[in-house]
């Protein structure tokens, strides 16, 4: 007898099994020569499945006697045959033509005994016992199988096989749509993830030109801001030379006003001679009218140059007055500007420790992305791998699956000439 178990890394529960035995008789002696053939397959795919299964106890005798028996059954849990975990019944009836019958019943793959045909007689110690031949035995016996019956069960066979293929083909049509599916899945998965990290990166660089744009625009705040102090340095020595020079101008205006009053307050002294015959009355007149004359015209020259100089120091210190003015209001809105650019230096400031905290917490959330995509990327490669190896093997299974019909159509082939060379017997 041989037996062969084929069995998918799913688990055996969806399968068929065959068993066959012929028998052969002797009439010419007393003893009973038997020879026989069994096999048996049993192949599973996943648990909870149905499972076809059959039976079929051939006994075929020479002159003597012919035992014939039939046995079908069926598993719900594993392969029909001697599997702890699986169970199946089988019966059988026989008849010979000699003096016996047999039958059985088995729960995990046992199978019919078959017709038991006269047994030899047990001589005594010492004593040699007759033989009898009964000539009615040694009459041929027609044997004619039910063709009904076989071609039920070959029917039956191929029923059970259709079935197991059928089965076979979706499940692995099922596992290849899941494998499929989650492939999609995955590359779904792996195409987000890939999106994602690139927003991050986008997001990263935008962060990083910020912060060059900040630095920059805070270089340009300080040039600004020391360009100011320049000029507002400048602006400073400039109001410090005109107030120089307006001091200059009231100490000018001072002494000229001095000057005029001294000259308004001069008075001349003359001494005469009283002892000669001059003409002094009209000598003094005449002097003294040259003398007004000069005084008079010294005084409205120095009037007409003293009222020149003051309207030009007039000109010059309103002038001065309204440059200082100018440079006062300037220097307001310069202190401003240095208020409002200091104002804004603080806030880029802070809004750079702000961008560079962000900068930072968007760098680590990145590498955190960037390692959880690349830890996600493994586990859906790891899977996809997983996947393509489990359809590897369901694919080798499914070539030793095949394999196995292969061998069962032989079985099948074989049986049916052993049934055709007993219905020729």
């Amino acid at each position: 007898m041989s037996r062969q178990v084929y069995k998918t890394p799913g688990g055996g529960s969806r399968g068929f099994s065959s068993w066959s035995a012929v028998e052969f008789g002797s009439t010419r002696k007393n003893y009973i020569a038997r020879s026989t053939v069994a096999s048996v397959r049993a192949y599973g795919i996943r648990s909870g499945a149905p499972v076809f299964g059959s039976s079929i106890h051939y006994g075929l005798g020479g002159n003597r006697s012919v035992s014939i028996s039939v046995a079908a059954g069926g598993s719900q849990t594993g392969s029909f045959g001697g599997v702890p975990e699986s169970y199946g019944t089988a019966s059988g009836d026989g008849f010979d033509g000699g003096r016996r019958m047999g039958g059985g019943i088995g729960r995990t793959g046992g199978f019919g005994l078959a017709g038991v045909f006269n047994r030899p007689r047990i001589f005594g110690l010492g004593v040699i016992q007759e033989v009898t031949i009964n000539k009615s035995l040694l009459q041929p016996l027609n044997v004619e199988t039910d063709p009904q019956t076989v071609e039920m069960k070959v029917k039956e066979y191929k029923l059970i096989k259709a079935l197991n293929e059928t089965s076979l083909a979706s499940s692995l049509h099922g596992d290849l749509d899941d494998i499929t599916l989650e492939r999609a899945h995955l590359d779904s998965e792996l195409r987000n993830m890939q999106g994602t990290v690139a927003d991050y990166t986008k997001k990263y660089e935008d962060e990083i030109n910020k912060q060059m744009s900040a630095e920059n625009d805070s270089v340009t705040l300080k040039k600004n801001v020391d360009s100011a102090h320049q000029a507002k340095m400048k602006l400073q020595a400039h109001v410090y030379t005109l107030i120089q020079e307006n001091n200059f101008l009231e100490d000018l205006f001072e002494e000229t006003s001095q000057l005029q009053d001294r000259v308004n307050d001069t008075s001349v002294v003359l001494s005469m001679d009283n002892n000669g015959s001059l003409d002094l009355h009209s000598i003094i007149s005449g002097i003294r009218t040259q003398f007004e004359e000069i005084a008079q015209r010294d005084k409205v020259e120095a009037e007409l140059l003293y009222q020149t100089k003051l309207g030009d120091l007039q000109t010059t210190a309103g002038r001065h007055a309204d440059d200082l003015r100018s440079i006062k209001g300037q220097m307001t809105d310069i202190n401003k500007v240095v208020k409002r650019l200091q104002i804004e230096v603080e806030n880029v400031k802070k809004q750079n420790e702000r961008l560079q905290k962000s900068l930072m917490e968007a760098e680590q959330y990145g590498e955190t992305a960037i390692r959880d995509a690349n830890t996600k990327l493994q586990d859906s490669q790891a899977a996809l791998k997983k996947g393509k190896d489990d359809l590897a093997g369901l694919r080798r299974d499914y070539s030793k699956l095949l394999d196995v019909t292969k061998i069962l159509d032989m079985e099948i082939a074989a049986y049916r000439q052993l049934l055709d060379s007993a219905e020729y017997r």
